[in-house]
């Protein structure tokens, strides 16, 4: 009663404020006084063993089954503690009764199983670190019962069962690996080597012979014990590849029935995602499904993030959410790592967490898409447990994560000190100095959309997180029954956190929590996964495993938040792959199944559904094949390289033979080549250039398949691009080729001459003379980036068959002088005044409009589109809305990046020649959080890569923690003497629709979230579905992202279905049937056999052909005059689609248009007022 009292005071008192979700009770009102309390010594420090301050687990289950869910504590140094719940929040310390304190052990991971199959609770520990080997054997304490005052008694068991492991375990995890109805056992183990360093590069040791391997134990019941025994089956089951294991997750990744391992992996050891081969075996994927992961991995969960039936993945890193703690711990970019990564087959890792997004399967197999960024939940810091659940019961899964370490030994200042006084300074001198990270557990609220990507809010302190702790496992479990998720921390050197949740007070939301009963050898029924069907036709999915996070066991029930809805039915997967459908489900309420009392079907496959695209054999045997150039060594704050920017494709017919042909661009030291389509449909290599055709010095980007000097064939026209020299190099001369006979000659005489490293090239006749002139998209000055580039507009001065082109800037629009570091362009009429106007995108640019006035470009103001100034990358043009002018979609960076931006504000650099060395430097910067939580404008690099530009930095900053606190205005007052430095600036990152008003003025709308996930290149606008809509089709990525962020890859390609309006519906993969995984750049279709096939070209890549399964469509020829065309449908309305020489990013297209069964007639204007009308 008088505990009672005490909570109620803290209630009334929190009542005077707002309440929070969370309050955290005392120690003294729960007599919970666990502390992981660990001493260091001189033999015993994180000098000397890093895993030091991994500390300990937590499990929360009901040991006494009293009907209340208890706590249990692993210590590291202190002795393991019970806890049982009285009811009304008061604990009982009854650890030395119940003989679970295992005084002599090191003790980490906590697993809770019916390991005996007797109906209690045993507990099973990992233990490590001391010596000699019978200090570190595992623990599992089998429960014998309660005695007369209902607590529960244990014995230490482990020998007997197999399971006194002493090789490291720092956790487990009981599963049925071999679909035998019993639970085996993965152990995770981790032994730090003392004179190794685990960052230094080196051969994987993949033959199970390292003392870091995990193991697999069989469960095999022995008749004469009476209980199990496990059998090591590591070797035979195929588990040989080493690491420095923190966190493992139990799942079935691929949905294939047999339950699958991922193991999060310390250092620069990589992640292991063992798939269950069905046999036996297991075979490690994590390469093929992660295109990255984090570095430092920590601990993880599997679970289903968006309610759209697909489990996600996160696990956790150490990336800082401040400045300051990002600017004192983060190591300098070093592009050696990408390079060691090839020479001894490491995947690629960066330092955050990590949220693989599952996007769906292809082929069986889920498709990730890593989205941390974007989500919100990239950096918390020195980070351990993520625990997953509904906290606030809205049917969002939401998530905690605990953090802190009471050593910082990767503070840079501290590294820097320990360097250099490592030989004079005492051992307890630099402990001493050694700073401590001491901070807030995070509450992240789920606020995705259903379906689509997940998103977060930091609520930590909205939710009543506001003690700083070093915390490491935590668990939740409803603690007093009344329906919501309470939690429970493990703190080194802190009293333990216990959260009350005040949901069910506070919100009235609906809830249930499921208790399942399985089968005989599998009494929890761990393994299942049950779908709930709620009233509003969505469903919440759980794959039922208590052991998650990091070293702790959650509640052994299954909790849904429902919201204000109600269960329409309930299906259980149970572990043998048999279902069972319940209706009736009741809620606000506990309720229990039972696996033997209920009815059961065999789960059957699943029915394939059909897609809007699949892939087609086209028979182009080609993959592109990038130099490696590292653009860093020359200015080491770039944001991604400049020299990976291709492949190109342009189409085309290179015989005259009326077939689509194409052409792909090289790059440095590698050709172009040429795919020439045959009868049957096939494409066949053909090397089509003269000897003097090719010297494989450039880098070609954009090309261009077009009739030059009007001859009835298509010339040739390639830009050289890239960053390999300097800007005065021959090599970034474009080159021209005149078709003859089927043969590429290069003309020397044909351009003027000029060096400029571009990206795409574009053609329209903008003087209606008869001939096709040309614009030339200047990217970049090698070696002098953000400095803008000159885009070049090549008059056609064809007279009497001789071919010339003229630079006319100065002439017709002296702003394409230095214009800025363009993209993309596109010739399209803006204003519908028969007159090709000219759309530019590019780098720090806003989406900039030249209007033709036939004598002059004029660039148009007030467009509303002057203040979006983004990463532009790619433009395509259609008449999406149906009103006559042509709106459009621009391809952006996007927001899964470290370079989000709030609105209202934006990103800037600053460029000069700061040192007076003669060369280009530039700082850029990026928004951060300050010391007290606001987002303030700072440098976007540390100090180490900063000092690289420019070496004064260094002498001005002579500690990381004096940069750590400078804002991007001091470091530039500080370092920058000269006036004259050149700024840009970006405030806009999404991937956008533009609205045509028809009056010169726009509409931009930022396309959905599932599009902003990495950058956009390649564009596709055309009617996917047939339901007379316009869609989009987008690629993208850029793997040549800077170090510290990496490369952006989380595209896999994405359909967007349109309503006519401006809204779109993304697709999941496996409705679209799209699937574009790799650093993809050019998108074109390509006619075969009259069907619109499409091609992407991605770097380093191959090629991917997809076709489109709607079959309603007809074909226009069009012929090379023709500009543009209305199509009238049925109902008498029309829209307008132009006929571009390239469009979208490095592209060109075939021109010919397709329709539909609801087009009545087509009506087709060319030059020199030509006109045709087609009728159906």
């Amino acid at each position: 009663m008088v505990n009672r009292f005490i909570i109620l005071i803290v209630l009334f008192s929190f009542g005077c404020n707002k309440k929070k979700l969370f309050i955290q009770l005392e120690k003294s009102q729960t007599n919970i006084l666990f502390n992981n309390l660990i001493t260091e010594s001189d033999s015993m420090n994180i000098l000397d063993y890093e895993y030091l301050y991994n500390g300990g687990g937590v499990a929360i289950s009901d040991f006494n089954g009293d009907g209340l869910e208890d706590i249990f504590f692993t210590g590291n140094m202190v002795s393991n503690k019970l806890y049982l719940n009285r009811g009304e929040w008061s604990f009982d310390d009854v650890s030395v009764v119940s003989g679970i304190e295992a005084n002599n052990r090191w003790s980490l991971g906590v697993n809770v199983v019916d390991i005996n199959l007797d109906g209690r609770l045993d507990i099973y520990i990992s233990t490590s670190t001391f010596e000699p080997d019978s200090l570190r054997s595992n623990v599992l304490f089998i429960n014998q019962g309660n005695n007369a005052k209902g607590v529960p008694l244990f014995v230490d068991k482990a020998h007997d069962y197999g399971l006194a492991d002493m090789s490291h375990n720092i956790n487990s995890s009981f599963f049925d690996y071999d679909n035998d109805g019993d639970l085996d056992i993965y152990l995770l183990i981790n032994k730090m080597d003392k004179y190794k360093q685990p960052n230094q590069y080196r051969k994987k040791l993949i033959d199970g012979t390292s003392s870091k391997n995990d193991k697999l134990l069989r469960n095999d019941y022995d008749d004469n014990l009476g209980h199990p025994y496990f059998t090591d089956v590591t070797r035979e089951a195929g588990i040989l590849i080493e690491g420095y294991g923190l966190g493992i997750s139990v799942s079935d990744i691929n949905k294939d029935g047999w339950k699958d391992v991922f193991v999060s992996n310390d250092y620069l050891t990589n992640d292991l995602l063992w798939i269950n081969n069905k046999d036996g075996t297991f075979t490690d994927r994590a390469s093929e499904y992660f295109k990255h992961t984090s570095y430092s991995s920590m601990g993880n969960n599997i679970i289903d993030f968006n309610n759209d039936g697909n489990n996600e993945i996160i696990e956790l890193d150490m990336m800082p959410n401040d400045n300051y703690r990002r600017k004192t711990m983060l190591t300098e970019n070093n592009y050696n790592t990408y390079i060691n990564n090839e020479r001894y087959n490491y995947d690629f890792q960066y330092v955050r967490n990590t949220l693989q997004l599952n996007q769906g399967f292809v082929d069986g197999n889920p498709i990730y898409s890593e989205v941390s960024m974007f989500s919100g939940v990239s950096g918390t810091d020195w980070s351990w447990a993520p625990i997953v659940g509904d906290y606030n019961n809205d049917g969002l899964n939401d998530l905690i994560i605990t953090n802190g370490f009471p050593k910082d030994i990767t503070d840079r200042d501290f590294i820097d000190y320990q360097t250099e006084m490592t030989r004079f300074a005492k051992k307890k001198t630099l402990l001493a100095s050694i700073p401590e990270v001491k901070l807030k557990n995070y509450a992240f609220k789920n606020i995705s959309s259903l379906n689509g990507v997940v998103l977060f809010d930091d609520v930590t302190n909205e939710w009543g997180i506001e003690e700083p702790s070093f915390s490491n496992g935590a668990a939740h479990g409803d603690l007093d029954n009344d329906g919501d998720l309470d939690y429970v921390v493990n703190n080194i050197n802190g009293s333990a956190h216990v959260y009350m949740n005040q949901t069910s007070s506070l919100l009235n939301n609906n809830w249930v929590n499921i208790k399942l009963i399985g089968s005989k050898n599998n009494p929890d029924a761990i393994g299942s996964t049950l779908t709930v069907y709620l009233s509003n036709n969505s469903i919440q999915t759980y794959e039922y495993n208590p052991y998650r996070g990091y070293l702790s066991n959650m509640q052994n029930t299954a909790h849904f938040g429902l919201n204000s809805l109600s269960v329409d039915s309930l299906s259980i997967v149970w572990p043998d792959n048999t279902i069972s459908l319940i209706r009736n489900v009741p809620i606000n309420k506990m309720v229990s199944y039972d696996y033997n009392n209920l009815s059961r079907v065999v789960k059957g496959k699943e029915i394939k559904k059909s897609t809007l695209f699949s892939k087609i054999d086209l028979g182009i045997n080609y993959k592109h094949e990038e130099f490696d150039f590292i653009d860093y060594n020359i200015q080491p704050l770039l944001f991604h390289k400049l020299s990976q920017f291709g492949p190109g494709i342009s189409v085309g017919d290179f015989n005259g033979d009326d077939l689509d042909d194409f052409y792909i661009g090289g790059s440095r030291l590698y050709s172009g080549t040429f795919y020439q389509q045959k009868n049957d449909g096939t494409f066949s290599k053909e090397n089509l250039f003269d000897d003097k055709g090719r010297d494989n010095i450039e880098e070609e980007l954009g090309s261009l398949l077009f009739d030059a000097d009007n001859d009835g064939d298509d010339d040739l026209y390639i830009v050289s691009g890239g960053n390999e020299y300097d800007k005065s190099h021959d090599s970034y001369a474009d080159r021209f080729f005149i078709n003859s006979n089927g043969k590429y000659i290069k003309s020397n005489d044909v351009l003027p001459k000029f060096l400029s490293s571009g990206s795409c090239v574009r053609a329209s006749d903008y003087d209606n003379d008869g001939d096709l002139d040309l614009f030339i998209c200047g990217r970049v000055i090698p070696h002098e980036y953000p400095f803008p580039a000159t885009s070049y507009l090549l008059e056609n001065k064809l007279e009497e068959g001789i071919l010339k082109f003229e630079i006319v800037n100065d002439i017709l629009s002296p702003e394409f002088n230095n214009l800025g570091l363009v993209s993309d362009a596109l010739w399209t009429d803006v204003d519908n005044d028969n007159l090709v106007d000219l759309i530019i995108v590019g780098e720090f640019m806003p989406i900039t409009i030249f209007k033709n006035h036939k004598t002059f470009f004029e660039r148009l103001r007030g467009t509303g589109l002057d203040n979006y100034r983004g990463f532009w990358n790619s433009i395509s043009g259609l008449d999406i809305d149906f009103d006559g002018d042509i709106d459009y979609v621009v391809g952006n960076l996007g927001n899964n990046t470290l370079l989000n931006i709030d609105e209202g504000k934006e990103i800037s650099i600053v460029a000069g020649d700061f040192d007076n060395n003669g060369s280009t430097d530039f700082f850029p910067s990026a928004y951060f959080k300050d010391n007290n939580g606001n987002l303030s404008l700072y440098p976007f690099f540390t100090r180490h890569d900063f000092q690289k530009e420019v070496i004064s930095v260094r002498a001005n900053y002579k500690l990381h923690s004096e940069f750590g606190n400078t804002t991007f205005d001091e470091l530039i007052n500080k370092i920058i003497s000269s006036d004259s430095i050149y700024k840009l600036s970006v405030n806009f990152l999404e991937t956008s629709y533009l609205e045509n008003y028809g009056d010169g003025t726009f509409n931009l709308r930022a396309l959905p979230n599932e599009v902003q996930l990495s950058k956009v290149h390649g564009i596709y606008l055309d009617d996917f579905n047939a339901d007379n809509y316009f869609d989009i089709l987008i690629i993208g990525n850029d793997f040549g992202g800077e170090i510290g962020m990496g490369r952006y890859d989380a595209s896999n390609g994405m359909v967007l279905l349109g309503d006519q309006k401006g809204n779109y519906i993304s697709q999941s993969i496996e409705e679209s049937g799209l699937y574009v995984p790799g650093d993809a750049k050019s998108l074109v279709r390509i006619v075969v056999d009259n069907k619109p096939i499409l091609l992407a070209g991605q770097n380093n890549d191959k090629i991917v052909s997809i076709y489109n399964q709607n079959s309603s469509i007809k074909s226009i020829k069009i012929l090379p005059n023709d500009r543009y065309a209305k199509i009238y449908l049925n109902d008498s309305t029309y829209y307008k689609r132009e006929f571009y020489y390239g469009d979208s990013y490095l592209s060109q297209s075939n021109r010919d248009l397709f329709v539909n069964n609801y087009v009545k007639k087509v009506d087709i204007y060319g030059l020199g007022g030509s006109f045709r009308s087609i009728v159906y």
